[in-house]
């Protein structure tokens, strides 16, 4: 089963439902009644509703699909214009959540992965320029605070908050670049 919630972009779900019905996989569109119910719930009664509150983007719960279904359903979305971008599968940890709580989730892994990426581009912004248009002191400083930030991803994944500094830190050091005079 999939649950389904498209926030404003209803225009979508004429497309969804043909394509749905083609591929036969059950699917239930949910209201802004339905952000606020448990999973576990929804997938056992997809009529239930508890206090509405509107979500900012469209979000998609699946239980029981097979990876061929998936992938089958998730091209011809793009194929239709109808793609939607913040999936999850229903597990035992969110089960307990709401439709709410788990768009939170999705939203604070795109915030950080959209942060890992833009700290990613700095660092390879950094291989396009060259040390001889830059005072030596401030380049030096430069290239020091990205070879120690490079090494801190090398250790692992950083927390979110560690991220969010490393990306500050990367960002300032790049403002702090002062041209060769």
């Amino acid at each position: 089963m999939i649950l389904i919630y498209l926030a404003d972009e209803t225009q979508k779900e004429a497309p969804i439902r043909r394509i749905m019905d083609t591929l036969q996989l059950k699917t239930h569109f949910l209201s802004d009644a339905q952000t606020n119910v448990p999973l576990k719930v929804l997938f056992g009664d997809p009529h239930a509703t508890g206090t509405p509150k509107a979500l900012a983007h469209p979000i998609m719960v699946l239980h029981e699909i097979s990876d061929e279904q998936f992938t089958a359903f998730n091209d011809a979305m793009k194929q239709q214009d109808a793609y939607i971008s913040r999936k999850a599968m229903r597990t035992i940890h969110n089960q307990n959540w709401t439709l709410e709580r788990l768009s939170r989730e999705i939203e604070d892994e795109h915030r950080y992965f959209q942060r890992y990426d833009q700290l990613q581009q700095l660092m390879a912004e950094s291989n396009t320029l060259r040390k001889e248009d830059y005072a030596p002191d401030s380049w030096q400083q430069y290239e020091q605070a990205l070879v120690r930030l490079y090494m801190q991803l090398q250790q692992g994944q950083p927390s979110a908050a560690k991220l969010e500094h490393m990306l500050n830190e990367a960002t300032q050091a790049r403002e702090q670049l002062r041209q060769h005079r």
